[in-house]
């Protein structure tokens, strides 16, 4: 929990980092809102390109996002993720951008970002598809 002048600003999970490593805290007031995100392998196509001499598999990830809204009133959540590979399905009105990041790499860097309005005590579901080349 995250306190400032004896006021709640926020909670997470701080996973172990090192003496003197960085790492991300993810603060935010919205109390009442749970978030959960799952990625599972859906299809791998081995020995689908090869760059620099090196095979890749190409896997496709269904990645889902639930939001489960606790307060009494509608909310409306802004969720991002940046990954690399190439987004394939998004849900309607996502933003899907690339990155000049890594131009250098295999894949693209990219960030899909959905704006996703959850009423109150439900959950809403967002899903996206995306293609990622791996060594394989």
């Amino acid at each position: 929990m995250t306190v400032k002048n004896d006021r709640v600003l926020g909670q997470d999970v701080l996973h172990y980092t090192a003496p003197g490593a960085r790492t991300v805290l993810r603060i935010t007031q919205a109390l009442d809102l749970h978030a959960r995100a799952e990625e599972v392998e859906r299809e791998r196509a081995r020995n689908a390109a090869t760059f620099h001499r090196v095979s890749y598999d190409l896997v496709t990830v269904q990645g889902e996002w639930k939001i489960d809204n606790h307060k009494n009133e509608p909310v409306t959540v802004e969720a991002r993720r940046t990954f690399l590979g190439e987004v394939i399905e998004a849900p309607e009105g996502a933003v899907t951008t690339v990155l000049a990041e890594g131009l250098q790499q295999v894949n693209p860097r990219m960030r899909l970002e959905v704006r996703i309005q959850v009423p109150a005590r439900e959950t809403a579901t967002v899903r996206f598809v995306f293609r990622v080349y791996v060594q394989g």
